[in-house]
């Protein structure tokens, strides 16, 4: 799992907060009817442990620590769909599906063990749900299991087509949580080609895509960016992949090619460069291009003078401190600025829109704490922080 490898894996826990009560209601705490739910990897010693949280607002608080956590050991991961609440196995290639009760249990769980079909990782990280009778788990680059969320049943298999090392370094898949992307019936998955430390990588990527109504494979898009492993999709229906926070240390340090966003034509099933971070952000290469809406986008971009660069030995030493900017992109004006709403941080920041607002899951120092922002008005420097996570926050959602 490189997410957590590359970034958290020598993390120890800094210290663990509580949350603020809500007061009143039942023995939970827990008010109204509204549920979210917050999760978050921590590292320690021991290992890694994900634990998620029940609360009935995102309304400003000083921390959602884990008192009221739910701890699922190992690295697990959760998704919610439909109302119900998706957690993968840290330590098995399962995932079980719970109901969320209105004093945050998660009961009736639902089991669906993936092991004898070879996978060993069945994270969301490696999944994509695309109706509630269908979702698509990434068995590598052999082929995408096909699954029931409903039924919490395995349906049938799609395979992925050959795709060959380049030059010895492999083909891996985008992670599907923040990079696939399905639309008017057909899913869109980034591959590129790193060694195995993804530290050097070829210059492009492609695009595979499937038809996701008959489970088969379209054709091979190829994308002139490096490292793509984040995607999003804008009104108009272009889909745009970015790379990942490697890129930014693969590029200054192994002087691999610089980071860029691919706009891929839905229609043609062509891609073209849409522009390089560093054209847009003051020199400063980036990764996360997200959508927000009203033809405006965020992205992140590394400060490399805030880093000794210049001793600097290997790509992925540099990028995890606080040496990441959140930035705004106005794609008809085709500039970016810097937003001063938000701290300084790691980089690898996820995005989840709740109750039509973009929010942003924001890693802090060493990626033991997180912090949640409200974005607001698209395009402008505004964002809201609401609060702090303990350990590292990918996942934000409403469950009802």
């Amino acid at each position: 799992m490189r997410r957590l490898t590359l970034f958290a894996a020598l993390v120890t826990l800094a210290g663990c907060g509580s949350d603020d009560s809500n007061g009143g209601g039942n023995s939970s705490g827990l008010t109204g009817t509204s549920r979210y739910a917050v999760h978050s990897i921590v590292t320690s010693p021991d290992g890694q442990d994900g634990y998620v949280t029940i609360l009935d607002s995102l309304a400003p608080r000083p921390n959602v620590g884990l008192s009221k956590a739910r701890e699922f050991s190992g690295p697990s991961d959760i998704w919610v769909y439909e109302g119900s609440v998706y957690v993968s196995g840290g330590e098995t290639p399962t995932v079980t599906k719970y109901t969320l009760t209105n004093d945050g249990q998660l009961v009736d769980p639902k089991v669906l063990n993936f092991s004898a079909r070879g996978l060993t990782d069945a994270a969301f990280w490696n999944n994509t749900f695309i109706s509630p009778t269908k979702a698509y788990m990434l068995n590598g680059l052999a082929q995408y299991i096909v699954w029931n969320p409903t039924t919490m049943a395995i349906t049938g298999t799609v395979d992925l087509p050959k795709i060959e090392n380049r030059n010895g370094l492999i083909p891996r898949p985008g992670s599907a949580d923040r990079s696939v992307i399905v639309h008017n019936g057909r899913l869109y998955q980034p591959v590129a080609w790193y060694d195995e430390q993804y530290a050097h990588r070829t210059d492009d990527s492609q695009v595979a895509v499937f038809d996701v109504n008959t489970d088969t494979f379209v054709q091979m898009i190829d994308a002139p960016c490096p490292g793509l492993d984040v995607g999003t999709k804008d009104d108009s229906g272009h889909i745009y992949f970015s790379p990942w926070t490697g890129g930014a240390g693969t590029a200054l340090v192994l002087h691999t090619a610089p980071t860029c966003v691919a706009d891929v034509d839905t229609a043609t099933l062509t891609a073209s460069v849409a522009f390089k971070f560093a054209d847009v952000a003051a020199g400063h290469e980036g990764s996360d291009f997200h959508y927000v809406g009203n033809g405006k986008f965020v992205f992140t971009a590394f400060d490399e003078k805030r880093v000794d660069l210049a001793n600097a030995k290997e790509p992925f030493g540099i990028i995890g401190g606080l040496n990441w900017h959140v930035w705004n992109y106005d794609l008809q004006t085709k500039t970016a600025t810097e937003m001063q709403s938000v701290a300084w941080n790691s980089g690898a920041a996820y995005w989840f829109k709740i109750d039509g607002v973009e929010h942003a899951l924001i890693p802090g120092t060493g990626y033991t704490s997180s912090t949640v922002y409200q974005l607001g008005t698209p395009g402008t420097d505004a964002a809201t922080r609401l609060f702090d996570v303990d350990g590292y926050n990918m996942r934000l959602f409403k469950v009802r």
